[in-house]
């Protein structure tokens, strides 16, 4: 006969719904092996493992039970002990309204630890931030909707699963307004509403004003629900109005701006600046000397021929002390002076106003009138401009002044230069008033003309003429006298005069200018050269002239007997053979000669006889 086996385990005490619950056998065989085992869960599930787990589906108090078989086949008893499962914590929250943009949002815990008591809470804010107290405080900087998730833990280990929840996050409205311009005697100051919010929706704004007056009444109360809030002040100074503007969805936005309630006593004041120098085609400038008791002057209205024409007025909504104003009265000539009345009116609110009246007296101005002058030519001589004068008989002196002309009008071209050159005449009247107009004046350039060096040409042949010209466009070109030219119409001409010659060259532009240089051509002709003649000192045929050779420079001329030695020789055409050689004459005979002339035209050879 076998002892019985004794069935005996641990298990975990308790756990979270989730988690496993781990089993652990400590029977004890007696002796024998054990090969079996059964365990029951107490939730209807089994398990024949030797150290199993297991994970219960509920939470609650299980009582498992365990019993083995050996290997003789003895049955143990029963072992029976107890394990607890935890329910988990159920997470919840929730928070403040409304939720706007760039304000303060408070998150309140509202979890169920289910078992034990809760002891860490994790939030997650969807916009990146995050928190681990119970109860925070978030801000969002931008609308949007955001997910806002919270973790919870128990003291028992247990974690919640996760339950988002959409926040959605309001656009803040921007209240702004405008200030009136009112003083204390005006029935009342009405702020303009401007205030905006970028879902468009400022048509379902609603509003609170303060309008930080101590002396309101309950007729004339501090506050105002209207859109553009009304507030009758009675005391100049300076008030702090704010505005509270609330969205459709509950958001709120405040801004306060100093508010000045002017004084109810301006004073209209302005000086004229140069009272004693008021010309009539000049500005007339005037500077305020205007002040008020409290705050600001609001309005300005200057009338400036009140008796004759009213509507010549000038309004300023925004005038500063000090400040000056410029009018333009209609130029006269005659008489030699008029009076306008000028009328200044200041506000300091609706109701509040004050004038000064002063009369001004203008005079006479000079009239100029300047006609337009006809283009010139650069080459031109100066000439004495008299398309100015004045037009009002004033006395007075006139001057010019511009380019090329001096203060009593003489205009000079060249001095000038080409180009479009802009003349003023100033009249200065006797009374000291002065005016002046511009005209402008064409100077056409004029060609440069260079016919260029003098030329030589040999009989029967031709040179092309080749000038220089510049200066000008569109040109045309006339050679005189046209003798001896091809074309005498054209910029390089040939030429072949029949004797020596000046040629002059004009060139004329498309506007007219001219001028001109002139060139010599000088015509080498054909020498001929004697074969004879008779140095006998009768005055007749005595030396051995050459004709024509002597406009050949640097010609030279050589003379040899019949033996090759050389009795006469020279360079340039100075003096004529006269049939000697070193001062004695020659005998009759034939002598030979060379002759290079040069200057275009070759050699020549032949003969001479002396004849006595």
């Amino acid at each position: 006969i076998y002892p019985r086996p004794a069935a005996n385990f641990t298990v975990t005490s308790e756990v979270c719904l989730g988690a496993p619950t781990s089993f652990t056998d400590q029977s004890n065989g007696s002796g024998s092996t054990i090969t079996r085992w059964r365990w029951d869960f107490g939730d209807g599930k089994q398990d024949t493992t030797q150290n199993p787990t297991h994970t219960y589906a509920t939470s609650g108090l299980f009582t498992v039970r365990l019993y083995i078989y050996t290997d003789k086949g003895c049955i143990s008893d029963t072992a029976t002990k107890s394990t607890f499962v935890n329910p988990l914590p159920q997470s919840n929250f929730n928070f403040s309204n409304p939720t706007c943009e760039t304000k303060s949002i408070t998150f309140t815990d509202a979890s169920a630890p289910n078992a034990g008591s809760l002891v860490k809470w994790n939030w997650t804010f969807g916009d990146g931030g995050t928190s681990t107290v119970q109860n925070p405080t978030h801000t969002y900087t931008t609308q949007g909707a955001y997910t806002v998730s919270l973790d919870v833990e128990t003291n028992k280990g247990c974690k919640s699963t996760i339950t988002p929840k959409q926040v959605s996050v309001n656009y803040l409205p921007v209240p702004n307004f405008g200030l009136p311009d009112v003083c204390s005697n005006d029935p009342f100051a009405e702020f303009s509403d401007s205030s905006t919010i970028a879902d468009g929706s400022a048509g379902q704004f609603t509003y609170l004003w303060n309008f930080g007056d101590a002396n309101a009444t309950p007729g004339n109360p501090n506050t105002s629900t209207i859109q553009n809030g009304r507030h009758r002040f009675t005391v100049a100074g300076t008030y702090n109005v704010s505005l509270t503007v609330t969205s459709k969805d509950g958001c709120s936005q405040s801004t306060t701006k100093p508010f000045v309630v002017n004084g109810s006593l301006p004073h209209a004041a302005f000086t004229v600046n140069n009272t004693a120098d008021l010309c009539s085609n000049k500005d007339v400038t005037i500077t305020d000397g205007s002040s008020v008791d409290v705050g600001k002057l609001i309005r300005i209205d200057i009338y400036w021929d009140y008796l004759n024409d009213p509507t010549k007025k000038t309004i300023d909504n925004n005038p500063v002390p000090g400040k000056t104003y410029s009018f333009k009265y209609p130029a006269f000539g005659t008489p030699l002076t008029q009076t306008y009345q000028l009328r200044y009116v200041v506000y300091s609110g609706i109701t509040c106003l004050n004038q000064f009246t002063q009369n001004i007296t203008l005079k006479a101005s000079p009239g100029i009138q300047f006609n337009a002058m006809a283009p010139v030519c650069e080459e031109i001589e100066p000439f004495q401009v008299t398309a100015a004068s004045e037009t009002f008989g004033l006395a007075g002196t006139g001057a010019f002044s511009g380019p090329g002309i001096n203060a009593s009008g003489v205009f000079d071209p060249q001095a000038a230069k080409p180009g479009l050159h802009t003349i003023r005449y100033t009249f200065n009247a006797s009374n000291g008033c002065a005016a002046f107009s511009d005209q402008t004046i064409q100077v056409y350039p004029t060609p440069i003309v260079d016919a260029g060096p003098d030329r030589v040409v040999l009989e029967g042949g031709f040179i092309t003429l080749a000038p220089k010209v510049s200066g000008a466009t569109n040109l045309s070109y006339l050679w005189t006298p046209s003798i001896g030219l091809d074309n005498p119409s054209i910029y390089n001409p040939k030429a072949s005069p029949p004797d020596d010659i000046e040629y002059l060259l004009t060139v004329t532009s498309d506007k007219g200018c001219t001028a001109s240089d002139r060139v010599i051509v000088k015509l080498l002709k054909q020498i001929k050269v004697p074969n004879a003649f008779t140095p006998n000192n009768d005055g007749i045929n005595d030396k051995w002239e050459i004709l024509y050779l002597e406009s050949y420079p640097g010609c030279e001329v050589e003379v040899f007997n019949r033996y090759g030695q050389a009795i006469f020789k020279s360079v340039g055409y100075t003096r004529p053979w006269d049939g000697t050689y070193k001062g004695t004459p020659l005998p009759v005979g034939t002598y030979y000669w060379v002759i290079n002339p040069k200057n275009g035209r070759k050699a020549l050879t032949g003969s001479v006889t002396i004849i006595r």
